[in-house]
């Protein structure tokens, strides 16, 4: 995403650089694909410059291709907000992200994922409304929220978490139904269905 003025203004110079002085429709041709060639590149420094960014104390920008090393990998707790440029919720979000970010620091992960141009994992999770927070450890998904919360709620999730303890198992019930997956049926509760019949 490109955020801060100097990576638009940056992003804006590489767009116009290319001058080659070739004529007629094949000279256009090659300019338009020149250009686009560079703006793809800008665009995958500029996000590659995002992920690469891990401090404490800050939103992480996430992709298909970093989601293993950076959610399922890490050794901290992992908040992954899947969102989107033109949902408003999702950037009324943003604010309160950052500001757990900054409260817990290196406790946690919070991880951001643009569905826009990474929507592996979002298929994966059942993703179906932004902005949708998973909440991960040690690997496993533990909780699920969906829609704008506020800082305390997200800190709430964070401390439900702790006060698991460090093995928190992936909940059953809501969790599992809420990713897609069938609630299994108590075995009291099976009924074999009548042979032959409708």
């Amino acid at each position: 995403m490109i955020g801060s003025t100097t990576q638009r203004e940056q992003f804006s110079e590489i767009a116009q650089r290319p001058q080659i002085p070739a004529r007629g429709r094949a000279g256009r041709l090659l300019r338009v694909m020149v250009q686009m060639l560079l703006i793809a590149l800008a665009l995958a420094l500029i996000e590659r410059g995002a992920e690469g960014a891990t401090g404490p104390g800050r939103t992480v920008s996430g992709s298909d291709h970093s989601f293993p090393e950076q959610v399922l990998r890490a050794n901290v707790p992992v908040l992954v907000d899947f969102w989107a440029p033109w949902c408003v919720p999702c950037r009324k979000l943003e604010g309160a992200l950052d500001e757990v970010a900054k409260e817990l620091g290196g406790q946690v992960r919070i991880v951001r994922i643009n569905i826009t141009w990474n929507h592996t994992y979002a298929d994966r999770y059942g993703v179906q409304a932004l902005p949708t927070l998973l909440l991960f450890q040690n690997g496993k998904q533990v909780d699920r929220q969906t829609g704008a919360l506020s800082a305390e709620d997200i800190k709430d999730l964070f401390a439900t978490l702790r006060a698991a303890g460090p093995a928190a198992a992936p909940a059953a019930g809501p969790v599992a139904a809420s990713a897609g997956a069938p609630a299994a049926a108590p075995a009291a509760e099976m009924v074999a269905a009548p042979a032959g019949g409708r």
